[in-house]
């Protein structure tokens, strides 16, 4: 397998919009900012922002993108206050799935590239990209292109960087690798 597997699975851009539409006006309050005390790499990520799917807190609380990295186990996470709408549907979509959240990248965003543990899978489904937003990997730079998902194996290296002018937004899941069958690969969301 490559670092990146585009998913047979159609996504609904427009739901997934006003899912975003309704995070950014409904659900300040829930928002977090920044890469973190956790972040261990040096990127240019500080304009980072965006809400979180899973929580292993108080549902009603905002949740940090690198707080509690470590906990893997699905059951764990609970939904937060703010997945509602499309976001309810991804979160059933792939009910294995942990650390699901919406992270926008501004415009010079970069992301170091990086290895994460072997174990797990990402899943990246952009929602607002732009031809300039690429992701760096040992077989070249590669665009993930709206209205799919896409499985981006950790265990390459990665990274990515927003060269464009408008900001790139990406919902993100997490998914141990022996879970990987427990949804469709095929589909609508």
């Amino acid at each position: 397998m490559k670092a990146i597997q585009p998913l047979d699975i159609e996504i609904n851009l427009e739901q997934a919009l006003e899912f975003y539409h309704a995070q950014e006006n409904q659900f300040q309050d829930q928002k977090w900012s920044g890469p973190g005390e956790v972040c261990s790499v040096d990127n240019s990520a500080d304009g980072v922002y965006g809400w979180a799917l899973h929580t292993l807190n108080d549902p009603s609380l905002p949740y940090h993108m690198y707080e509690n990295p470590h906990e893997i186990d699905h059951s764990k996470y609970a939904k937060t206050v703010n997945c509602v709408g499309w976001g309810e549907k991804v979160y059933s979509y792939f009910d294995k799935s942990y650390r699901g959240l919406i992270v926008v990248s501004p415009p010079g965003t970069y992301v170091q590239p990086h290895t994460d543990i072997p174990s797990k899978y990402k899943i990246h489904i952009p929602i607002v990209t732009n031809r300039d937003c690429v992701w760096i990997l040992d077989e070249g730079e590669w665009h993930m292109p709206a209205g799919k998902a896409y499985l981006l194996d950790t265990e390459f290296l990665h990274g990515t960087i927003n060269r464009g002018s408008t900001d790139r937004v990406h919902v993100i899941l997490e998914i141990q690798k022996d879970q990987i069958n427990s949804f469709s690969h095929t589909g609508k969301i």
